[in-house]
């Protein structure tokens, strides 16, 4: 048996593996999570919906605006349509940042993903391109990672003066650069022994695990959430889903890059379509006839505003779950009000936890050399495992 991890280069966080061995072919992988848990569902609990968005961008920290998305969305669903209604140029903006977030966060999987497979330029390249968008979220929201920049509602402000001219210039030159890095690996001979034929996903083992986004797609599952469940303006949009059927590590490297061109496409019509006005609804603010003995009881008199607009969130009391595609798959967040202005119940869905699952049952009969390839094609990402 062989321990890789807690503290390894290639688990991207601290995850631990036992992988058992009859000499350098894998028998069995027993993966260990739990290095990571910040119990930061029950955090949420403990907060207000207006101070959660903060924590959901730290759930998975390459995906940020992604899972604070999935929160203000869930949360607007407690309400009824009337109460609160997103401006159009909300809804073209949360793509527009979605699309943006998807295509770095399959830069950073691109970059480390050639990194352990010892090509060190393809991460210079995928990181030089991935600054750039970095560049865009802080001028957008002034933070580059972590950036808290959705709200319920839509956003707290709007874009800067000639963001969206630079956006669409990274845009227009992005397929260019990808061709580049492209052009490093798809052909090149030792990359493809290293990943045609390995770590091979069935379709019908993806369906039964629960693998969702390109590691479904790779293994020929045809299934995008922003096609087959529309949010905002998605329904409006022109895109293709990748989808290949080999399943295997080669299919889901091309199955990202196949992505990343989509996304820019999806950007570049959003800001064509993109209308001016307002980036924030109407919030139904105002907490006038809840007693007082019910704020006792939850806990929020010491914050309860006395001034004539109060301003914490207080949706009725209802269930909510709200899923979208992210880099990784299907998220979603669910949520359980009673009327207070904290979640009864927070519950996140990242997809890491279901390839994680797969990974014992794809690395077997392979060499040990082949389970780092294996596992960086899944792109697991250790802080959404365990929450």
């Amino acid at each position: 048996m062989l321990n890789v991890g807690p503290q390894h280069p290639s688990t991207h966080g601290v995850l631990h593996f036992r992988i058992h061995l009859d000499g350098e072919m894998i028998t069995r992988v027993d993966p260990e999570v739990g290095y990571l848990h910040r119990s930061i569902e029950k955090i949420c609990e403990r907060r207000t919906y207006e101070q959660i968005p903060v924590y959901c961008d730290r759930v998975d920290y390459t995906t940020a605006i992604t899972a604070a998305l999935g929160y203000v969305m869930a949360v607007e669903i407690l309400y009824e349509p009337y109460e609160l209604k997103v401006p159009d140029r909300a809804w073209y903006l949360r793509v527009i940042l979605a699309e943006l977030q998807r295509t770095a966060s399959l830069l950073l999987w691109l970059g480390t993903f050639g990194l352990e497979l010892g090509a060190s330029t393809v991460y210079m390249y995928a990181f030089r391109e991935r600054e750039k968008i970095l560049d865009l979220f802080e001028e957008a929201a002034g933070e580059r990672i972590t950036i808290n920049y959705p709200a319920v509602g839509g956003f707290r402000h709007d874009v800067p003066e000639g963001w969206e001219e630079r956006c669409r210039a990274f845009c227009a030159n992005f397929d260019r650069y990808l061709d580049e890095i492209e052009a490093l690996l798809t052909e090149n001979p030792i990359f493809l022994a290293r990943t045609k034929g390995i770590g091979v996903l069935s379709k019908e083992d993806a369906i039964a695990y629960g693998i969702t986004g390109p590691n479904a797609r790779a293994s020929g599952v045809d299934f995008d959430l922003r096609r087959d469940e529309p949010w905002g303006p998605y329904s409006e949009l022109d895109f293709k889903v990748p989808v290949r059927t080999e399943g295997d590590v080669f299919a889901r490297y091309v199955v990202r890059l196949e992505e990343m061109r989509e996304s820019v496409k999806i950007v570049l019509q959003a800001l064509d379509k993109m209308p001016g006005g307002r980036v924030m609804a109407d919030l139904p603010l105002s907490r006038r006839g809840l007693p007082a003995s019910f704020l006792e009881e939850k806990g929020l008199s010491g914050v309860a505003i006395r001034t004539g607009k109060p301003r914490l969130l207080t949706p009725r009391e209802n269930v909510a779950y709200f899923r979208l595609e992210g880099p990784r798959g299907e998220y979603g967040v669910f949520l359980v009000s009673d009327g207070s202005p904290r979640p009864w119940r927070i519950r996140f869905r990242d997809n890491s936890f279901s390839s994680m699952s797969v990974i014992d049952h794809i690395s077997r009969g392979h060499k040990f050399a082949d389970f780092i390839a294996i596992f960086a094609s899944l792109d697991i990402v250790a802080p959404g495992l365990d929450r």
